[in-house]
């Protein structure tokens, strides 16, 4: 793996400085290309999401402190605005077209939907046909609709998977995938799969595509195992450590196991709770582990003195902070994947069997957190053993649970899609008792793009969270 430290200071030297002012402004020690590989581990680490928020928003942790303003839904610019880091994924296919290397740009379409889709994802309408074209002289964009934003990112991977060529030009700088084109493939395929399942009932072709990608696996390789998944793994050291490593709010309780996820897997006598949260210390101390959940959407003064305080309330298990490689930053799961995949099939959009799906994304989901020799006693209990009757919101608890500190927002965004499973604004909201289906726009949009902002939310509607957007109409 690069260090990471050496290619944010390299990548300050990006670009060229202007014609006009050449005898006297260029810099001789500026490169005026940008190397491919560096920008690819660049780009890997500055987009993965390994920090807490999604799963404050999902009621997968409650806040104490620190963010409990987002899980009151007192919020405020969003959490992605990912236009810096989209330039750097266009710089990648720029020279990679430059280079004649169809795999770095099919590498760089991948990360450009990605970005794009969580930035759309969050606040609706964005700049995307004419973002990115500064070179060109357009330095206030339009907003293109969300629907023609998912149009644009769905063309983007049917692309990435005809470029990616397994057997064609090599890579370096993959802190990913090690260089493996076959997974980017299927990561291509999977987020594919991702993305128009949240579009299924939008675009009516969604579906067919779908079924399309699932019957041609030679065409459409997609994640067959967790070794497959879309996961950065992190080293011992800094700076290329797990992000989280000796955050000290994990130890104070600042987010702690949140009550709907802690009742979820007691209830199901799930061993993943183990791996998720700690017990609480007074539990520890009288001999007899017990966890803990803590309500969600409280003010912080009620979430601190929940159930006696902090000794009486399940921290985050310490491998989300005090491991340097304990977790990884996924960016897409092997057991997401099967849960789209029992979605579709129960819904009887793709063949197989949705039971498989399902059972597939819960084995994988316990793989991960190391208890897969409790999987098959936990597949027979009566809330788990799937019931077709109620397989959808069996898919959707399940689903949601495997997203735990995972994705970032993903969790978020399928849940509105959803509304799985059943949450419920704390005691503390600050928005009237609705659950946001939107962030707002971030304020330098107003100051540097006013007339396309304007024209945007006169189109949409008001910049607040609870305007609906086309995903959610």
């Amino acid at each position: 793996m690069k260090n990471f430290i050496y290619i944010i200071a390299l990548l300050l030297f990006m670009g060229a400085c202007t014609k006009d002012f050449e005898d006297i402004n260029t810099n001789k020690n500026k490169p005026e290309t940008i190397i491919p590989d560096l920008l690819l581990t660049y780009l890997t680490y500055q987009t993965v999401d390994t920090g807490p928020q999604g799963s404050v928003v999902t009621q997968h942790l409650a806040a104490r402190d620190w963010v409990v303003g987002l899980g009151r839904y007192d919020w405020w610019g969003t959490p992605y605005w990912d236009y810096p880091n989209l330039r750097n994924a266009n710089n990648l296919i720029i020279e990679a077209e430059n280079m004649g290397n169809d795999n770095f740009k099919g590498i760089g379409l991948i990360f450009k939907t990605f970005l794009f889709s969580r930035t759309t994802d969050c606040v609706g309408d964005i700049p995307f046909s004419e973002a990115l074209k500064g070179k060109e002289g357009i330095y206030m964009a339009k907003y293109d609709t969300q629907e023609e934003v998912y149009k644009g990112l769905l063309a983007y991977l049917d692309e990435a998977n005809d470029l990616i060529d397994v057997n064609g030009t090599s890579i370096s700088g993959d802190i990913l995938y090690g260089g493996d084109l076959l997974k980017w493939k299927k990561f291509a395929n999977s987020l594919h799969l991702r993305l128009l399942m949240r579009v299924s009932e939008k675009m009516p072709d969604a579906k067919a595509k779908i079924k399309a990608i699932v019957d041609n696996p030679e065409k459409y390789p997609i994640f067959e195992s967790n070794d497959d998944m879309a996961a950065l793994t992190y080293l011992p050291d800094a700076p290329n450590r797990y992000p989280n490593y000796n955050a000290a709010g994990y130890d104070a309780g600042e987010v702690v196991l949140g009550k709907p996820l802690a009742d979820t897997l007691l209830n199901y006598n799930d061993p993943r709770i183990a791996k998720m949260a700690q017990p609480t210390m007074a539990s520890v101390n009288g001999g007899t582990v017990e966890f803990v959940g803590v309500p969600c959407g409280m003010t912080k003064d009620e979430a601190l003195s929940y159930n006696g305080g902090r000794e009486y309330q399940s921290l985050v298990n310490a491998r989300y902070s005090h491991d340097p490689v304990g977790e990884k930053g996924i960016f897409m799961s092997y057991a997401e994947l099967q849960f789209i995949l029992a979605e579709a099939a129960q819904k009887g959009w793709i063949g197989g069997s949705a039971k498989v799906y399902y059972e597939n994304g819960i084995r994988s989901s316990f793989e991960y957190y190391g208890v897969s020799a409790d999987v098959d006693s936990y597949l027979t209990g009566s809330k788990v053993t799937y019931n077709p009757a109620n397989g959808l919101l069996q898919i959707g608890v399940q689903k949601w649970i495997s997203f735990y500190f995972n994705s970032g927002y993903e969790s978020y965004f399928d849940y509105r899609r959803t509304k799985i499973p059943y949450l419920f604004p704390g005691t503390g909201n600050l928005n009237g008792g609705k659950i946001p289906v939107r962030w707002k726009y971030p304020d330098s949009e107003q100051n540097l793009n006013g007339n396309n902002f304007k024209e945007a939310i006169e189109r949409q509607g008001a910049d607040n969270i609870n305007t609906a957007i086309w995903l959610t109409k």
